[in-house]
């Protein structure tokens, strides 16, 4: 059965009664003469008998009794020269996934402590197994020459190759004993071996898998199918179905264990073969935790939950430990002060179905960084679907810089009274025409040669519209995690925001498109380089083309259909990467802001908007993808800040004198009047 630990992992625990059940269903498949034999000996518990009973057995089997566990793993000759670095945790649980007859093993918890590592060795102890038999078609009970086929599953048939079936092979190539003894034929999507025998690949898209004798499968990924495949939870007909019914892992996994249990209703069950499911924590209503709950009283399923210090020796991490709460109720995890841990007893985590958790110091930066992921990626306990987007309150609190707003209203009525304040945002300059002539122009007083992205969160009616423009100031170095769990540093791009605008519409009427334009024109023709501007939806071509004419890379961000922007806007949040002045309705939606991990959606609580924190989202993804697109100089001098301390990011002001006036003019009288601006045109790769 699976039992749970105070550190809320879960383990596999056969009880006595079950492995009284297994020992019964086993003799229901023996021949006539062996059953006899054994129901003797547990009348008798003669171990002599026991010793002769074990060799008959094998003997029918096999041609050659497989090794034990241990010695596979160890002995060069088999895989030794492959496990040099495996943790002995792991190998403790390698050895005891094949010390029973177990047929399922559900390899969960955190990601980098080595499923992958144990899903392949797994494949190979099946595959030399069957290599010992004396006739696998007979065994199985299938006509002679029958293809028998091992599985390996992934989200896509290039991931599966690349991971799943590279593991295996490079530990068969470094076995003396497959290379000589049970020699395998590589080829890109199988490798087959002697005795008709097939390692093959499949993804939950395909169907490979149809029609095939399936001894054994690996299904990688089960909590992270493809996006085109995501777990979905919708209403139909007024019920509402669970994930289950959407999950194409799901019927993928029903589907090869079908094929793999028709295969061993007729043998005893102390044959080879198994099905391995192996993901990284999710959610509560994941693939994982729903084959949990369902086989919580199963013998033939085996659980592995390691966290990424639990899989490592003793003396890896730090002894010095923080405490972290957790529920698999609607209690929200938190980081645990030490007044906060005296407060808890077990009656109350019993009262609250939650539990603590002991995480090294090693691991505190991240966990202070971003909670929920930390939870699922390091410590692999599995969140809420939906919960709270940002844990970390404060650090929105903590990016608020002294800084004015820079238009009369922060709720301005479209089409309204209200503008910029210029004078607080540009300098006037004197610019050189062709001629000797000379005119006033306007430059940002804050770095003017750094490009802008303006995003925009359109709204039509009742909603209100979001106007964000941001810069890149510079470069900074950050320290993050690697998916083994090994910190690296890295180099991310510091965001500045400078325009925060709540726009809303007339009452009763629309919101007029070319009323947003006019906001865009105004900050290019007072020196802007806007080198980016985006919507949120597709019914915003027309604008996109308009803003276009003006010289300016327009595109489509929805932050509906990817989580990337915002889970971008929190990194940037959390490693203090980005500052914005205070803006109450932006504070107030980023604090509401809700994850649906089912869904993939960042959304907002009932009752409450997010069309200001959706533009800064998109500000910010607009921004963080063209960072390395835009031209980069070498201007030590040039306000705004310098790029990895040594270069800026600008995109340069093309010359009055390259502007072809007529060309303007014609694009010009093209536009509305309420469209028709001074216009500066700047470079665009595009």
């Amino acid at each position: 059965m699976i039992r749970t630990g105070p550190d809320g992992r879960r383990y596999s625990d056969r009880t006595a009664e079950e492995d009284q059940r297994a020992v019964t269903d086993a003799l229901v498949v023996l021949p006539a003469g062996p059953r006899t034999l054994f129901e003797g000996l547990l009348a008798e518990v003669d171990p002599a008998r026991a010793d002769q009973l074990s060799r008959e057995l094998e003997e029918g089997l096999y041609h050659t009794p497989p090794v034990s566990m241990r010695q596979f793993i160890d002995d060069p000759y088999y895989l030794g020269e492959s496990t040099t670095t495996l943790f002995p945790a792991i190998k403790d649980v390698l050895i005891h996934m094949f010390e029973a007859p177990y047929r399922e093993v559900l390899l969960a918890g955190s990601i980098g402590y080595g499923k992958t590592f144990i899903s392949s060795i797994a494949m190979c102890r099946i595959l030399y197994e069957l290599s010992c038999l004396r006739d696998v078609q007979a065994t199985f009970g299938v006509g002679p020459g029958t293809e028998m086929v091992l599985m390996l599953v992934s989200k896509s048939l290039p991931l599966c190759r690349e991971v799943l079936k590279t593991a295996v092979d490079d530990k068969i190539k470094l076995s003396p004993y497959f290379m000589g003894k049970f020699p395998p034929k590589f080829s890109t999507d199988f490798t087959m071996f002697p005795n008709n025998i097939r390692l093959s690949i499949g993804s939950y898209g395909a169907e490979r898998a149809l029609g095939k004798a399936i001894l054994a499968a690996t299904l990688d990924e089960t909590n992270f199918p493809p996006k085109r495949h995501a777990q979905q939870i919708q209403q139909t007909l007024g019920k509402q179905l669970t994930a289950a019914h959407f999950d194409i892992v799901e019927k993928v996994y029903q589907s090869l264990v079908r094929r793999i249990k028709s295969r061993f209703e007729r043998v005893s069950g102390d044959v080879p073969g198994m099905v391995l499911l192996a993901s990284s924590a999710a959610t509560l209503d994941s693939f994982t935790e729903r084959k949990m709950r369902s086989a919580v009283n199963d013998p033939d399923v085996f659980v592995v939950e390691h966290s990424q210090w639990s899989a490592r020796p003793e003396g890896h991490f730090s002894n010095e430990v923080f405490y972290v709460l957790c529920s698999r109720s609607s209690l929200r995890s938190k980081i645990l002060s030490e007044s906060e841990l005296a407060d808890i007893d077990d009656e109350w985590l019993e009262d609250h179905e939650a539990w603590l958790i002991e995480v090294p110091e090693d691991f505190r930066m991240d966990f202070e960084g971003n909670l929920e992921d930390s939870l699922r990626d390091i410590a692999g306990v599995s969140t809420q679907a939906i919960s709270a987007f940002f844990q970390r309150v404060e650090a929105i609190n903590e990016c608020i810089v002294e800084r004015p707003h820079p238009f009369t209203d922060y709720v301005w009525v479209a089409g309204g009274p209200g503008q910029f304040n210029w004078q607080q945002l540009c300098r006037s300059v004197q610019r050189r025409l062709p001629g000797g002539h000379f005119e006033e122009a306007w430059v940002p007083r804050e770095a003017p040669s750094a490009p802008r992205w303006i995003h925009i969160d359109v709204s039509t009616n009742r909603d209100y519209t979001g106007f964000v423009m941001g810069r890149i100031d510079r470069w900074v170095e950050v320290v993050r995690r690697d998916g083994d769990g090994n910190r690296f540093t890295d180099t991310a791009p510091y965001y500045i925001i400078e325009v925060l605008l709540s726009i809303r519409p007339p009452t009763g009427e629309q919101i007029y498109m070319p009323d947003l334009r006019r906001l865009v024109y105004e900050l290019q023709a007072h020196g802007y380089p806007i080198a980016g501007f985006s919507t949120d939806k597709y019914e915003h071509v027309e604008m996109h083309q308009q803003i276009k004419r003006r010289g300016i890379h327009a595109e489509l961000i929805s932050m509906d259909t990817s989580m990337d922007p915002y889970e971008e806007l929190k990194s940037a949040i959390y490693e203090h990467r980005i500052e914005y002045y205070h803006h109450e309705l932006l504070l107030n939606e980023l604090r509401a802001l809700e994850v649906d991990r089912i869904k993939g959606k960042v959304d907002h609580l009932k009752h409450k908007t997010k069309d200001l924190a959706d533009s800064l989202a998109g500000a910010v993804w607009g921004l963080h993808q063209r960072a390395a697109r835009l031209p980069w100089a070498a201007d030590a001098d040039t306000p705004g800040g310098k790029v990895g301390h040594e270069h800026q990011w600008v995109s340069p002001l093309i010359p009055a004198e390259e502007v072809d006036v007529e060309e303007v003019r014609r694009i010009q009288r093209a536009q509305s009047a309420s469209d028709v601006l001074p216009l500066i045109l700047f470079g665009d790769e595009d």
